[in-house]
């Protein structure tokens, strides 16, 4: 416990500078946890996918990121295509099974035989998409107008209802919210990291002086609350496949990066969406 709040006593205000202080800074940070992202989750496959299929998706990964910030005619569905077709071409010319890339950022898996091609083809599609694709949209957020101040309370929002949720459950917490996923969750640590991320938005929208309107920030911190911990739940499933219980080692406390990213993954892809359809 005393690592996990040292942990994240130390990152916090290392995320909030880059945010506030914009270029280079919050490129590098993004595309530091975007490169560290893919390895994780690539490293935590159930089974090997192979090192070029690695290597490939981690590149693809910071591709996305990079298209994201500095954007190109037809850069986007170039990328999209290749991902598709590069890996497929890959396995259908006999690519290597490989012994996949491991080491200090996941334990190795349980089931260390190769996958079937079609599931390292899927795996590698997954790792890139779920990894390059949503965190561009970090990227995009802070492009909006006041993006700088929505990325912050999305950003905090989400760990404000992370960090009621666990302390709550693990107090209070009777009821399992999704015992085959995630047997530690609690109805009671979801409620309340839902209040939480509502009234965290209410509080830095003030704070940041957004004049998006009360009726907006509410329902955005309800967003933040209810997919953060969807996010959440989706990578403990793609962990509980996997065999692992963490996605790496590089957080003292928290596990990986994809530990600490999941939920807020998802909170800024919603508060993207819905400024992009309601506010903007």
């Amino acid at each position: 416990m005393v690592r996990r709040i040292v942990s994240a006593a130390a990152g916090a205000p290392i995320v909030f500078a880059a945010i506030s202080f914009g270029e280079p800074w919050y490129f590098l940070l993004l595309a530091a946890v975007a490169v560290v992202a893919a390895l994780e989750f690539f490293r935590m496959a159930p089974a090997r996918i192979g090192r070029f299929l690695t290597f490939f998706g981690v590149a693809w990964v910071g591709l996305f990121i990079l298209s994201a910030r500095y954007p190109v005619p037809g850069g986007t569905p170039l990328l999209i295509t290749s991902s598709v077709l590069i890996p497929l071409f890959w396995l259908v010319l006999g690519g290597g099974q490989g012994s996949g890339v491991r080491g200090r950022f996941q334990p190795p898996a349980p089931n260390p035989q190769p996958l079937a091609p079609a599931l390292r083809w899927a795996w590698t599609l997954a790792g890139i998409f779920y990894v390059g694709w949503l965190l561009g949209h970090f990227v995009w957020l802070r492009d909006m107008s006041n993006g700088r101040e929505w990325v912050i309370l999305a950003v905090f929002s989400t760990f404000a209802a992370d960090t009621t949720a666990f302390f709550v459950g693990r107090a209070w917490g009777r009821c399992p919210l999704a015992p085959a996923i995630s047997p530690g969750k609690t109805w009671e640590g979801a409620v309340s990291g839902f209040m939480a991320a509502t009234l965290a938005a209410l509080a830095l929208s003030v704070a940041l002086g957004l004049q998006a309107g009360y009726g907006h920030v509410l329902v955005v911190g309800g967003l933040i609350g209810v997919f953060g911990q969807l996010g959440d739940l989706a990578e403990s499933l793609l962990k509980r496949s996997a065999g692992v219980k963490d996605a790496g080692a590089v957080v003292p406390g928290h596990g990986g990066i994809l530990d600490r990213l999941d939920s807020v993954l998802f909170g800024v892809v919603v508060v993207y969406y819905y400024l992009t359809w309601t506010v903007v």
